[in-house]
């Protein structure tokens, strides 16, 4: 190549292109010193400080005090338990059958007292019933 060709011109500027000037190399090192410290811990130890639970508001033109307002409280975790069992169950009934749905989970033992009681000595239609079993009218679900 002969200095001032057009291929020399090229040459010279990838190579003032390539290299890094002064600053550059300043830049480069300071990110990558800034990188090694952010990657490590921290030299002091610093106070965990417990929910805010008060926030001061700029006094109004109108009065010159300071309000003191209390602020929400400290987010909870709920946690949700589904239940799995059978018995929390309920019977698929149609909508318009809403208030007559029974717990399948309900005490059976009382329905042995239905099946026990003597049958009805009248020949009225009228069902027997226990004393210690309510009717499902006088049940509140």
């Amino acid at each position: 190549m002969r200095p001032g060709s057009a291929a020399y011109r090229d040459w010279k500027v990838l190579i003032l292109e390539n290299t890094p000037s002064p600053e550059t190399k300043k830049c480069l090192t300071f990110e990558a010193d800034l990188k090694a410290l952010i990657s490590q811990p921290s030299c002091v130890d610093y106070p965990v400080y417990p929910w805010p639970t008060k926030i001061l508001q700029r006094p109004r033109f109108d009065n010159a005090r300071v309000q003191v307002v209390k602020s929400p409280p400290a987010p909870r975790v709920k946690r949700v338990r589904f239940a799995l069992d059978v018995s929390t169950q309920t019977e698929d009934l149609p909508c318009n059958d809403v208030m007559v749905m029974k717990d399948a989970g309900v005490d059976t033992r009382d329905l042995s007292v239905l099946s026990e009681s003597p049958p009805p000595e009248d020949s009225d239609d009228t069902p027997h019933v226990s004393e210690d079993v309510l009717p499902d009218s006088e049940c509140k679900l």
